[in-house]
């Protein structure tokens, strides 16, 4: 699904570019994974955007440390209306008719830590310049610092827009003299970026005032909902509650739903209902019981059903040490990190561990 829908977020960007007759298409970098070296992405890639070179709309591709020259075996060459950044030094591609000029290159490895910007060339005079550039600026949280630059490194090149790749989250940098832009990715690839994502409709007027439009183009969402779910006590309560708490969508959704509070359902959550209850456009792929069960261990073990008799069994000094080579066999068996760090001389939390995981079971 998830590819499909990056899929479908590039057709949805060329259909908008047809639509709004616009002159030109940025793409600044990773375009794709450059593990996959399947020669079926170029054609696929060049299938999905012909239509721009059929209405005679300029395409111009930079790669990025995703799609860098050295890390995959396609080729791809320029034609009269799709042109690729060379690796090898910045150039610069023209459109004479409309006097712009837009500048680029593409990295050679992955990991280019070197300043790139400052090999641009200079502004061409009586263009309206544009720098397409893959970098972390000078450092974004969360991605490496790729091809490091300052704001002041791009305003010396005295151009009138950077388009920049690398950060998967949109932000307008500067507004003008010059205009600096990311425009993010078209499709979010994880709950971290559950944010709409598209790209920037940029209007110039003849005297070269900038105006940048964000369009969405993503039609799958990431969806990242806690639920609190004090005092519920029963399944039907339970889904009422997170029906309430999901937004109203109509698009394909990924949800990842955490549950906290004190409820007697602690024991009982049953993942496959909660599947079941969400609306079809809907699919959980991460869930997280944090809800903590309201009676302390004394009057569980005074329950009459099942988690209390599971209770008192570990009054019973034989059980708590059955129970404790079973988890001794465990750690010696399997070089996990989780079950390694199980307290097996914690008795209480041996406990809550059987009883949730067996209450499980009886679902």
């Amino acid at each position: 699904l998830l590819n499909d829908a990056i899929e479908n977020a590039l057709k949805n960007m060329v259909n908008l570019a047809i639509s709004e007759n616009v002159d030109f298409v940025v793409i600044a970098g990773d375009l794709f994974d450059g593990k996959m070296t399947n020669a079926s992405i170029g054609r696929k890639f060049k299938s999905i955007m012909k239509p721009l070179e059929e209405n005679k709309i300029y395409t111009y591709v930079l790669f990025g440390n995703h799609d860098a020259e050295g890390k995959h075996s396609l080729t791809f060459s320029n034609s009269e209306y799709m042109k690729f950044f060379s690796a090898d030094n910045a150039e610069t591609f023209k459109i004479e008719e409309k006097k712009i000029a837009v500048h680029g290159q593409s990295f050679k490895t992955q990991s280019v830590t070197d300043n790139l910007a400052k090999q641009y060339p200079q502004k061409l005079d009586n263009y309206f310049n544009i720098g397409v550039l893959h970098t972390s600026l000078d450092g974004r949280v969360g991605h490496d610092n790729y091809a490091p630059c300052t704001i002041n490194d791009l305003e010396n090149k005295n151009y009138d827009y950077w388009a920049l790749g690398h950060i998967h989250k949109k932000e307008i940098v500067k507004e003008t003299n010059p205009t600096i832009i990311y425009s993010g990715n078209i499709q979010g690839r994880h709950s971290k970026e559950s944010e709409e994502k598209g790209c920037f409709l940029v209007q110039i007027d003849e005297n070269h005032s900038i105006t940048p439009i964000f369009k969405k183009l993503n039609k799958v969402e990431f969806l990242d909902i806690k639920v609190h779910i004090e005092d519920v006590d029963t399944e039907d309560i339970l889904k009422t509650k997170i029906t309430e708490n999901l937004p109203i969508t109509v698009s394909e959704s990924f949800l990842k739903l955490t549950l906290t509070g004190k409820t007697e359902l602690h024991y009982k959550i049953n993942v496959e209902n909660i599947k079941l209850s969400l609306p079809t456009n809907i699919e959980l792929v991460k869930f997280k019981n944090k809800t903590t069960f309201p009676k302390s261990a004394e009057e569980i073990a005074q329950m009459q059903d099942t988690i209390g008799t599971l209770m008192n069994c570990f009054e019973k000094q034989e059980i708590v040490n059955q129970v404790k080579d079973i988890f001794n066999r465990l750690i010696d068996k399997y070089d996990d990190e989780l079950i390694s760090e199980i307290n097996i001389n914690d008795t209480k939390y041996l406990k809550e561990i059987v009883i949730e995981q067996l209450s499980k079971a009886m679902k």
